[in-house]
């Protein structure tokens, strides 16, 4: 029954330490965490401010180029629809050389008739007026001006139409004029334009987009080494995911000249791994918070499993210093500012270490196991300085042993003297008798 205390205490000590550092663990990560979704933050702005950068500046070259087809296209009359199918030839031939260079130019009448172009064209292409693109332009709500995306016209592969709707007299439509813009050619209207690295850029009109070609397509950087990109886009795109940003990036601009934009797009993990985000800092990272996790641990457990128990905290308030002793009276632990002699005689008996300054009264209560209280025991300087005197109390503990615990009243002792001695001399002067008179002194 004894020993059950160490045994009780020491484990709830451990737990006590556990939660403490899964507590400090906890915090250390979501600080982590906190500091990486502020970080991604960041990052995913800078993403979108720089792809807000180049869908602008594409949109603007885009707009520079489809200005001159307005400024070209703008005096063609209903009337020019409708005469000779040469002179119509000659004029989309002169209209494409003052174009950039695109596909094709065409002039098409109200039903669908292909009336004039300015490169050869097979019969199947001869009308269009079941085309989708065809449609939408010549409604009597359509636009002025109008980019539409078609399969394969005039020329093969898939590309955009750009188109004006020419009107007769009445406001009815009388026809369309337009160009044929490929995927070169779309690139070409592009032209010098910056790009976000891995990004990529599309041409969006009714109908459909047209992804342009790029000079830097998506992953043309090369991957970190000794990284792998599967598992690095996983655990980018789970950590996206809980703290909100989507999948892909993106930023669109809309054109002045007609309706359609310019879309600046890019996938998450690849501007994150753009921005050096790789598995290289994730593993420093790991390797860190492993680390810190390994020093708590051995931090929660460093402490004896010996039959010693700390000492106790000092008794009351006043008093300087406190020791444990055992039950032969030996001092197992010291605390606070106790003498010299004292906190080197660890494991030796309490009477020894005073020495033959050690009052036969603290003797008799460590054999009687009694309470001691305000007894004066005076200390040796092992530096020959002076002697120092403290208040010593002893109080015995219900499992035999004892808590000492000491004030040093050098100073107390010192002015009680000084005051008793003074005392003593007014006392002794008090008693004497008075001086009796000399002869001649007085009658003088």
């Amino acid at each position: 029954m004894k020993r059950f205390p160490r045994l009780s205490t020491a484990p709830l000590r451990l737990l006590s330490r556990c939660i403490a550092l899964l507590a400090g663990v906890l915090l250390l990560m979501a600080a982590w965490g906190v500091a990486a979704h502020l970080q991604t933050a960041q990052l995913a702005g800078d993403v979108r401010n720089s792809l807000a950068v180049s869908a602008t500046s594409v949109a603007a070259s885009i707009d520079v180029q489809l200005g001159q087809f307005a400024d070209a296209t703008e005096t063609i009359r209903a009337a020019d629809l409708q005469g000779d199918k040469v002179a119509l030839t000659g004029r989309m031939l002169r209209l494409q050389a003052a174009l950039p260079p695109v596909g094709a130019t065409f002039a098409v009448s109200a039903s669908g008739q292909l009336l004039a172009s300015s490169a050869p064209f097979a019969t199947g292409d001869s009308t269009v007026a079941d085309a989708d693109w065809f449609r939408r332009a010549v409604a009597d709500n359509a636009a002025p001006l109008a980019m539409q995306r078609t399969a394969s016209w005039l020329r093969s592969g898939p590309s955009m139409v750009l188109t004006r709707l020419v009107r007769d007299p009445l406001g009815k439509p009388a026809g369309l004029v337009g160009a044929v813009l490929r995927l070169d050619d779309l690139a070409r209207l592009v032209g010098h334009a910056a790009f976000v690295q891995g990004a990529s850029i599309e041409l969006n009109g009714v109908g459909g987009g047209l992804t342009l070609p790029v000079r830097d397509p998506a992953g043309s950087r090369s991957p970190t080494p000794g990284s792998d990109p599967e598992a690095l886009d996983g655990f980018i795109s789970e950590a996206n995911r809980l703290i909100g940003i989507p999948a892909q990036l993106s930023v669109s601009v809309p054109l002045r000249t007609l309706d359609a934009s310019v879309t600046a797009l890019i996938d998450t993990g690849l501007a994150m791994r753009s921005h050096w985000l790789d598995i290289r800092g994730i593993g420093v990272l790991g390797v860190y918070l492993s680390a810190v996790l390994l020093a708590c641990m051995l931090f929660a457990v460093s402490f004896r499993w010996s039959g010693r128990r700390p000492g106790p905290a000092p008794v009351g308030f006043g008093v300087d210093w406190s020791a444990e002793l055992d039950r032969r009276g030996r001092i197992a632990d010291v605390q606070g500012y106790a003498p010299e002699q004292l906190r080197e005689a660890l494991d030796r008996p309490l009477l020894a270490a005073i020495g033959a300054s050690s009052p036969p009264a603290l003797g008799e209560a460590l054999q009687a196991s009694t309470r001691l209280d305000n007894v004066l025991v005076t200390f040796g300087n092992p530096d020959g300085g002076q002697q120092r005197v403290h208040r010593v109390n002893l109080v015995p503990l219900p499992d035999g042993r004892y808590a000492c615990s000491g004030r040093d009243v050098t100073n107390e002792v010192r002015l009680q003297t000084a005051v008793d001695s003074e005392s003593a001399e007014n006392r002794a002067a008090k008693s004497l008798p008075a001086e009796a008179p000399r002869p001649g002194i007085d009658s003088a």
